[in-house]
């Protein structure tokens, strides 16, 4: 409503140049009875803004507010009202100033001149909760909720630490993590120096020996410090060695070191003898040999890798001789595998180890401990792709001789045969719940230890690929008649042939009764290859399968085959409760329509290059739906659909990614 359409100044009463008859009367009563009507509007107004405020109907309260201002613009009453509505989101500001334009008008309204105190009060007003608290409760979970893990940037102040002394002493007893770029000689925050003795975990990047920070370093500012990353990114081809501050490095528990330069573990170590963990990735090398270095009886963590010079024999003696106390060990590239006969004697504590003969290894490892294991192996990745560097008998026997307590195993690489001697059926990998293969495609050869599931009754999954796979007979037999397994992934690229991987599937569809345990699928494949009929028939033959990944993100498949391959999935796999097809599929739009017949479907990721609003709103058939992922989707293309989606079921979440 505006002055353009309604009369500003309807209340105010009107006077006759000129009487006529009873006409001045009707214009008396009149401007009474407008004015009645006028006041019992803007009430109802006021009555109905308040119930919306209650109802956390914010903008419906701001209209009515709005309309009160402008049916009675002399009143401060929508001043008033729209300030309250402000000041109850908290928006103090914008009450403050609803209310100055009240006070425009009448500066003595005391409501207003309230209010407005108020307002100011609670602008101003800063919550310490946090001091009232038990030390213990905040630590534990007040200040990691706040926090979540983040990483401060020194160039940025942290707004907690301002609130006051309490929440500074409070957060920086927490684990308070910062991140410094060392990018000259600028100087850093006021901040960021007084809070130097209490950091506990520090990243640096482009660290440069001289610079501002490493002088802080070595002259022993970070006393709290626990946990190092550093990162230089300065060429040196190996003319300068990296060497740890002393002065910090002796409180560190946890460091890690990316270098363009030669590392020598020897000074890190002895510059921090508190060091429980320990990686360094060098693109140069590691120099281990050159000096004489002391016992590391606390090092049980260590990481070295992407190496330019491969560790060799001399070099795994040297840490056998120092570091006795390790638990986990990872070394990339290794030339030596026959340190594996006897690694528990050297390191009897030994949990996890990763050896590979590349510098950059296939997989992405967590390397999380776990408590209360039994000696021995629990988690174990050897990769030979080369096929030149290992003894498979070294194999074979780290292997065997952690067979009890194996329960994850990285085998990559292949052997010349299958084994010279089957191992006899007392050796059972009793934990064993993971398996992964990796084999080249070409040649086909064996892969390592193609016998172990048949010796594992509690296997869980495999992943594995295609040169693995066909490479092996035995490996494909064990499959076929491996019913306990759960998982399965299996990956390929063009010009592989589909013949094993359906074969697999085939027996496991065709077992009696259906026996077969078999409830999740990944097949990372080309489109052409899963368009193949007899694999689509092996798949659609899974009638137990809940889970069920196809395709890769390069890949196209069509329209045609698109359709025909969502109807099978609708048509035969009714159990499918997570659906993941990565591949771009075109005419997407009536693919969706066609996969809401399965009724249980609660988790869908897929390619929405081809999806328009239409196809979007398909997804209000998928009654259980609870977790929709879209990569390639505009999130501003669709956001009210996206709101449409959410209050037509209830509970969803929708996740938009984009592929590089």
């Amino acid at each position: 409503m505006s002055d353009e359409y309604f009369w500003p100044d309807v209340r105010q009463p009107i006077a006759l140049s000129a009487r006529h008859g009873e006409c001045s009367k009707v214009v008396e009563d009149s401007s009474i009875q407008i004015q009645e009507c006028l006041t019992r509007l803007t009430s109802l107004l006021h009555e109905r803004s308040l119930a919306l405020l209650k109802c956390a109907q914010f903008d419906t309260a701001i209209r009515d507010a709005d309309a009160i201002q402008e049916l009675d613009p002399r009143s401060t009453l929508g001043y008033l009202v729209k300030g309250n509505i402000y000041a109850y989101q908290g928006c103090h500001d914008m009450a403050l100033s609803e209310y100055e334009e009240g006070l425009y008008m009448n500066k003595d309204d005391q409501q207003l001149l309230k209010a407005k105190a108020e307002a100011a009060t609670m602008k101003e007003k800063r919550v310490d909760f946090i001091s009232k608290l038990p030390l213990e409760l905040v630590s534990s979970y007040i200040v990691p909720l706040v926090v979540n893990g983040y990483e401060w940037n020194s160039q940025y102040p942290c707004p907690y630490l301002d609130v006051s002394n309490t929440w500074r002493d409070r957060f920086s007893r927490a684990s308070l993590r910062y991140l410094f770029n060392d990018h000259g000689n600028n100087g850093y925050p006021a901040q960021a120096l007084s809070l130097l003795h209490r950091i506990k975990s520090l990243r640096v990047f482009n660290y440069k020996p001289g610079s501002d920070l490493a002088r802080l370093l070595h002259r022993g500012h970070f006393v709290s410090l626990r946990s190092m990353e550093m990162t230089d990114t300065e060429a040196s081809n190996g003319i300068y060695t990296f060497v740890c501050p002393r002065q910090t490095g002796s409180h560190l528990v946890d460091l890690r070191i990316t270098s363009q330069a030669t590392v020598s573990m020897v000074d890190v170590l002895e510059s921090c003898p508190k060091l429980e963990s320990l990686k360094l990735s060098c693109n140069v090398g590691i120099d281990l040999l050159s000096q004489p270095w002391q016992l590391s009886p606390a090092l049980v963590h260590l990481e070295l890798t992407h190496l330019r010079r491969p560790i060799l024999h001399e070099h795994v003696l040297a840490l056998q001789a120092h570091c006795p106390s390790l638990e986990s060990l990872a070394l990339h590239p290794c030339h030596d595998s026959t340190f594996f006969s006897n690694l528990h004697q050297r390191w009897p504590g030994m949990k996890q180890l990763l050896i590979s003969t590349q510098r950059r290894i296939t997989w992405n490892i967590n390397w999380k401990g776990k408590p209360n294991t039994p000696p021995g192996l629990w988690k174990l990745y050897i990769d030979d792709l080369d096929v030149q560097h290992y003894n498979p008998h070294d194999i074979h026997n780290i292997v065997v001789n952690n067979c009890e307590t194996l329960e994850t195993m990285f085998l990559t690489g292949s052997t010349q045969q299958e084994f010279p001697a089957p191992p006899p059926s007392t050796v059972q990998f009793t934990r064993l719940q993971r398996m992964y293969y990796w084999s080249r495609t070409s040649p086909l050869l064996p892969c390592h230890g193609s016998w172990i599931p048949s010796h594992a009754p509690v296997l869980d999954g495999v992943d594995l690929n295609h040169g693995a796979l066909a490479g092996s007979q035995t490996l494909i037999n064990i499959l076929c008649n491996l019913r306990h397994l759960r998982s399965l992934a299996y990956r390929s690229n063009s010009g592989c042939t589909t013949s094993h991987i359906t074969k697999v599937l085939k027996a496991h569809g065709n077992m009696e009764n259906g026996q077969s345990s078999l409830i999740d699928l990944t097949l990372a494949m080309p489109a052409s290859l899963i368009m193949n009929k007899g694999l689509q028939d092996a798949i659609c033959a899974l009638k137990n399968l809940t889970g069920l990944s196809l395709g890769r993100f390069k890949d196209t498949m069509n329209a045609t085959n698109s359709m025909e391959l969502f109807m099978r999935l609708a048509r035969h796999l009714d159990a499918l409760r997570v659906l993941d097809i990565k591949m771009k599929t075109d005419g997407l739009d009536d693919g969706v329509l066609i996969l809401s017949t399965l009724g249980n479907l609660h988790t869908v990721t897929l390619r929405g290059d081809q999806l328009s609003n239409t196809g979007l709103m398909h997804f209000t058939k998928y009654s259980r739906l609870l977790n929709l992922t879209l990569y390639n989707t505009m999130q501003t293309k669709f956001t009210s659909d996206f709101q449409i989606l959410e209050q037509h079921i209830p509970g969803v979440r929708v996740y938009t990614y984009k592929i590089q």
